[in-house]
């Protein structure tokens, strides 16, 4: 008898069964080992046929807008004055202490007041307010000036007396009390930038120390500029 045998002669196959030989099952061990495989392969090609999840593009970055800020007035103080850093609050930009001179026992003082954008007729304002707190023979006799220094309007009063210092709140734009300083000198000065801003300087104190200030003060005025801002990047 040859050891090779016919492929339908091995056993479990399925022409055994049309030869009328009876068929061994399969295992029950390959019967979990096929199903597992089929599982495997009905999830593999679940798995390939589906796309990956193409990421989500980045957004734009968005464009940084500055608003345009007012312009600010730049000028150069005498190097004497002393700047109270302080008094930058509210519509006061600048504060300085002007040396006393003479016989003034206290210094003059330099307020600086941004007003905001206007036309010129509104510096009449600060500048009334400036001759009301002076009384006395001298006071009726304050000299005001008008000019242009480098495209600046400079509208200028000037005037001496007694000095009325305000102190405490005030009550319908009063004081409810007032100091009375008596030979004391003030020199203001409203200016309109080429923006059409509103600024107000005003220089207070006794009259040696303000007239001794004057000169030095009026020198500052001719230093103002409005810087030009710098191009957005």
């Amino acid at each position: 008898m040859s050891a090779e045998r016919r492929f339908d002669e091995l056993p479990g196959s399925p022409f055994l069964a049309l030869r009328g030989i009876p068929v061994q099952p399969p295992r029950p061990r390959f019967r979990r080992v096929f199903s597992w495989f089929l599982v495997a392969c009905v999830a593999c090609g679940s798995a390939c046929s589906r796309r990956a999840p193409e990421p989500e593009p980045e957004p734009a970055p968005e464009r940084l807008h500055v608003p345009s800020a007012p312009s600010s007035l730049t000028w150069n103080a005498p190097a004497s004055w002393s700047l109270d850093k302080s008094a930058n609050t509210g519509s006061y930009r600048a504060k300085y202490a002007v040396p006393a001179q003479g016989d003034a026992s206290n210094p003059a003082e330099l307020l600086v007041t941004r007003i905001g954008l206007g036309e010129l007729p509104e510096l009449e304002a600060p500048l009334a307010e400036l001759q009301r707190d002076f009384e006395g023979p001298e006071a009726s006799s304050s000299k005001r000036r008008a000019r242009t220094v480098r495209g600046f309007d400079l509208r200028e009063l000037e005037i001496a007396g007694t000095y009325k210092f305000s102190v405490g709140p005030r009550l319908k734009q009063r004081a409810v009390a007032q100091v009375l300083q008596k030979n004391w000198r003030a020199v203001g000065v409203g200016v309109r930038t080429p923006s059409g801003e509103l600024w107000f300087f005003r220089l207070v104190g006794p009259e040696h120390a303000v007239q001794a200030a004057r000169s030095s003060f009026l020198s500052m005025l001719e230093t103002l500029e409005v810087p030009v801002p710098l191009p957005p990047r």
